[in-house]
């Protein structure tokens, strides 16, 4: 497929998305609050144009509308540890799964950095009952659940150093993983 039809057929597809996006962030919202789940915020977003563009160019992906994800990202702060294994457990039962990861456990012992917990799901097929989500079961999005903590040490690494790794001298970067340390234990 040529890059200009992708891009058109992306472009054609934001609307679902968008769709997806504030619909689940809605509802999320609605079973946590059932659940007495309190959490600091559920936000959305759809990947832009452009970014899209590049992430099929830096993967080489072969059908990137079908492949790639995250097109529709969802993140979940919560205030402690423990509620993001209730999130999971919650979202487990009303969403289908593809995949989950914990992005902690594949940290080396002696190693601190990015923590979060990561699902790939999509809704299910009765929840297209509902006219906020017609023709949406389909569509896969990326939920991140990680706690306040959790949030500001991505938004520091993110920020900082994670694009450009390179150009961050080593002192400030064991600086920054020093504070990614003490983010963990206090959590």
């Amino acid at each position: 497929m040529k890059i200009e039809h992708i891009r058109n057929k992306y472009k054609e597809s934001i609307e679902l998305y968008e769709n997806l996006g504030k619909s689940l962030v809605d509802s999320i919202f609605i079973l946590l609050k059932n659940n007495k789940i309190k959490v600091l915020s559920i936000s959305y977003r759809v990947k832009e144009v452009n970014s899209f563009i590049e992430k099929i160019e830096r993967k080489s992906y072969k059908n990137p509308l079908d492949d790639i994800e995250d097109i529709c990202g969802i993140r979940i702060i919560c205030y402690y540890k423990k509620d993001i294994d209730l999130i999971n457990d919650i979202l487990k039962k009303e969403l289908d799964i593809h995949e989950s990861s914990d992005k902690e456990s594949s940290l080396k012992y002696d190693q601190f950095g990015y923590r979060s917990h990561h699902l790939i799901a999509s809704i299910k097929k009765e929840w297209e009952k509902v006219p906020a989500f017609r023709n949406l079961s389909k569509l896969k999005t990326e939920i991140q659940i990680r706690t306040v903590l959790m949030h500001a040490w991505a938004e520091i690494e993110h920020s900082l150093a994670y694009k450009n790794e390179a150009q961050t001298p080593s002192q400030f970067r064991r600086k920054i993983h020093r504070i990614s340390a003490k983010l963990e234990e206090a959590d």
